[in-house]
């Protein structure tokens, strides 16, 4: 056998020796050497657990706003422990802070926020935004009247812009308070256009009248005068006595005609009111018995001119009467 071959078979057997003597009871304890650190992928670190957070509303905030959230800590068999010390954190306080205890936000001033909820090492997020505020609205373009059918439904569409503090419109209107109202919905009602269009709203005209439309986003309101209007209206049959003598009497009824062409006399003595410009020339009785209860009876007391002025859900007739002895 040459050298070389000797050599290599004393060194194959005194490595066997020596780690056959590192077994026995005697053997001395030495520490092994430290694994290499290996990042786990993202299912691997889901198993570990996290933290769950939930909001008791919408994430966008208006400044102001307080708002409080709840940690859930999820352990990494899956199960939750509800009572786990979390500690809150803002990644920007100028945005939203948030009580490091409790997870209380405050939104403070407009733009993005992110809230950490750490549990050891588990942690969990939440992206919250900070809405600009609206500080004025108006409707656009301008609306006031639309036309009163009795066969048929009229409609017509409301929309408005709002506007931040420097006076730039605000586009995004999502999850913003917008509510649409009319002062009186027995002559005309609005409703939300369609919830793809939040600064649209629905008119539909019910009767004759005039009403008040309005629109509030977020607290501020926009309103604009709304006349549903017939397209004509006169006393009687059209015609009425324009002289009387001292101690004459006439008797006024008011009657309108929608666009539809159907003519409506008004007997509804609860919506209507008279007005005499002169008492001293002409005075006027409700409710005389030898005629209906919706119209006036005039008198005439003196000589002179007085015009009476009869008045239905907003929309006046005139007549004026010449008083002679």
């Amino acid at each position: 056998m040459n050298r070389s071959r000797l050599v290599a078979r004393l060194a194959a057997v005194l490595g066997l020796t020596s780690t056959v003597a590192a077994c026995g009871p005697d053997a001395p304890t030495t520490p092994a050497a430290p694994a290499a650190l290996v990042e786990l992928p993202a299912g691997a670190q889901a198993n570990a657990g996290g933290v769950t957070i939930a909001a008791p509303a919408s994430t966008r905030l208006h400044p102001g706003d307080r708002i409080q959230l709840t940690g859930t800590v999820v352990l990494p068999n899956g199960s939750e422990k509800d009572k786990f010390p979390i500690k809150w954190s803002t990644s920007s306080a100028a945005v939203a802070t948030v009580d490091e205890k409790t997870g209380e936000v405050t939104a403070v001033a407009p733009g993005a926020v992110t809230i950490t909820a750490k549990a050891g090492p588990r942690t969990g997020q939440m992206a919250l935004t900070v809405m600009v505020p609206v500080v004025r609205v108006i409707f656009s373009p301008s609306f006031n009247t639309m036309e009163w059918n009795t066969q048929g439904t009229s409609y017509g569409a409301a929309a408005f812009m709002a506007f931040d503090a420097s006076g730039a419109r605000i586009l995004d209107l999502a999850d913003r308070s917008i509510v649409w109202a009319s002062s009186d919905p027995t002559t005309a009602t609005v409703v939300p256009f369609r919830p793809s269009s939040p600064s649209q709203g629905l008119l539909t005209a019910v009767q004759m009248g005039k009403t008040t439309i309005s629109v509030t986003v977020d607290g501020v309101e926009a309103t604009v005068q709304l006349s549903v209007e017939p397209q004509f209206g006169y006393f009687n049959g059209g015609t009425y006595e324009q002289t009387l003598n001292v101690g004459g009497i006439a008797y006024l009824a008011m009657t309108f005609v929608s666009f539809d062409n159907v003519v409506v006399p008004v007997e509804d003595p609860n919506q209507e009111s008279w007005v005499s410009t002169n008492p001293a020339v002409l005075t006027l009785t409700r409710g005389a018995p030898s005629y209906p209860p919706w119209g006036v009876e005039v008198t005439g007391v003196a000589p002179g001119t007085a015009t009476i002025q009869g008045t239905y859900r907003g929309f006046t007739l005139s007549a004026t009467i010449t008083v002679v002895q």
